[in-house]
């Protein structure tokens, strides 16, 4: 019975951590978290990029302007003519520099769309590797409840030769020694304490003519 119990307590034990394992999901999340992360960034880049592209434009409608103005023929003062052309020289300068800013923001974008890129490979390994770790953890789970039930039929089958006293007091002992009701004598010991017993306590638990226990553990011993 103890075996059988044993036996039923790890692979039940071990059905729970599957389905714990089955709802888990750390691993897509954080792929998940990951591509959401890197696709953040490329569109941050992107709406720098835009913002860049804007002041540019803005800036050429400025210079388009001064030059209608500067090549018109309508300004004639000196002093309004080279104010348009220190303008349209500031217009450029500004112009040239944002210009160099978008081709730095290029280039951060498209390794930003890589990274991307990246992440999306990620996650999609990642759900392949789950699906293929559930199907083996359901096949697992599938045999071990094959066993619990043939485990527990086999525990029917001996329930009742046990005495109504003795399976009650196995079971209590089951509930306060961690699922361990009986120990086997192992070498003159206890097989669950280790503690050493005298020639008359292994011969008294070995006769089989009354419960013995332990007199360290408290488990029922037995002698085989």
């Amino acid at each position: 019975m103890q075996k059988l119990d044993s036996d039923l307590d790890r692979i039940r034990a071990r059905v729970g951590a599957i389905d714990q394992m089955l709802a888990s999901d750390v691993a897509l999340k954080k792929a998940e978290s990951d591509l959401q992360s890197r696709h953040t960034s490329k569109e941050t880049v992107r709406r720098e990029l835009q913002n860049l592209q804007d002041l540019v434009d803005a800036r050429n409608i400025k210079i388009q302007q001064a030059e209608s103005s500067l090549y018109g023929g309508k300004i004639q003062n000196p002093k309004e003519l080279q104010d348009l052309q220190n303008e349209i020289a500031g217009h450029k300068r500004f112009t040239q520099q944002t210009e160099d800013q978008i081709l730095e923001k290029m280039v951060a974008l498209e390794q930003c769309e890589k990274d991307e890129q990246t992440a999306v490979e990620a996650l999609e390994l990642v759900k392949v590797n789950i699906e293929k770790t559930h199907a083996n953890l359901i096949s697992e789970k599938a045999g071990l409840i094959k066993e619990i039930d043939i485990l527990q039929g086999e525990r029917s089958a001996i329930l009742p030769q046990v005495p109504s006293s003795l399976l009650s007091t196995y079971e209590q002992l089951r509930i306060k020694k961690g699922g361990t009701a009986v120990a086997v004598i192992n070498e003159d010991s206890c097989s669950s304490c280790g503690s050493s017993l005298t020639a008359s306590e292994c011969q008294t638990a070995r006769s089989g003519t009354t419960i013995f226990m332990c007199p360290f553990c408290g488990r029922i011993l037995y002698g085989g």
